[in-house]
């Protein structure tokens, strides 16, 4: 009596792990307590926005060949991120804290499962991971650390924080 319930049950689970290894986006983990938000996951990006956010998520997203570069977008407007891209040997590809609203770009050397970890304390804010078929429009050259006009501002993003001194002085 309950062996064909067994074995469409077990035919739904052997075609949905199927479906789950063939789709880019694996899935997220998530820790803490998210207030008022919203979130999407497809194949080429992530993204959440929120009234507040305390905890981490890890995202696991698969990327493809010609997906060499990922377009990360900060709006924050109260607490901070810890922000990690893993590649698929574990390897980290990009690592900072994020104080302030800033976009940066982030080579992903290889094919296959990278991990995008983020810990929030008292976030505020939205934020956008894209990683697309041709891959994104970065505001500067992933390979260097410069943005357009020539400032160095590391791997934080295209424009430093106001130091609240005015104009740079080098």
């Amino acid at each position: 009596m309950f062996k064909k319930p067994k074995a469409a049950i077990l035919s739904a689970a052997a075609l949905l792990l199927v479906c789950c290894l063939l789709t880019a986006c694996v899935g997220a983990s998530w820790s803490g307590q998210r207030i008022m938000s919203i979130s999407t996951i497809n194949d080429s990006d992530l993204s959440l926005s929120v009234d507040r956010f305390d905890g981490g998520v890890t995202y696991t997203v698969r990327v493809r060949e010609g997906q060499n570069a990922m377009l990360a977008e900060v709006e924050l407007e109260e607490g901070t991120l810890e922000v990690i891209v893993t590649d698929p040997s574990g390897g980290v590809c990009f690592e900072a804290p994020i104080n302030y609203s800033s976009t940066f770009g982030i080579t992903l050397p290889r094919t296959g499962l990278y991990k995008i970890i983020i810990a929030a304390d008292g976030f505020r804010g939205a934020y956008r991971f894209n990683w697309g078929d041709e891959g994104p429009d970065l505001p500067y050259p992933v390979e260097d650390d410069e943005n357009e006009d020539g400032g160095d501002y590391g791997d934080y993003g295209e424009e430093a924080p106001d130091d609240g001194y005015g104009e740079d002085y080098d």
